[in-house]
């Protein structure tokens, strides 16, 4: 990876929490994105991620949300919506309830929600 830096690439993803929170000690510098299923108990660890991609469910809109709160200003504020999965029997939002969860999400989290469905 650090060649990847030195050559100039700024952001990073990846899909699993452990994994990130070893990779950004090491690169806090770098743009990360959270690309992978992400349990509501694991929220704790996402205050350094810049976006979200994998956001399927009311519950977890709700923890992320508490925890931007106690974050303040060391949270990034827009959280990126992946409604659309590739595989859509690995998330609980089908493509029929993302427009519901949506709003949901919207109405309930305002603070740090910003829309990207």
């Amino acid at each position: 990876m650090q060649e990847l830096v030195t050559a100039g690439l700024a952001s990073f993803g990846e899909n699993r929490i452990q994994q990130a929170v070893e990779r950004i000690e090491l690169f806090p510098d770098v743009e990360w994105h959270f690309i992978g299923n992400l349990q509501t108990n694991k929220v704790r660890f996402c205050q350094q991620f810049y976006l979200i991609h994998s956001l399927d469910r009311l519950r977890l809109a709700r923890a992320l949300n508490r925890r931007a709160q106690d974050w303040g200003e060391n949270f990034k504020k827009y959280w990126f919506k992946s409604m659309y999965p590739v595989r859509p029997a690995r998330v609980d939002c089908s493509r029929n309830e993302c427009g519901r969860l949506s709003k949901k999400i919207l109405l309930e989290c305002p603070p740090t929600w910003k829309s990207a469905v």
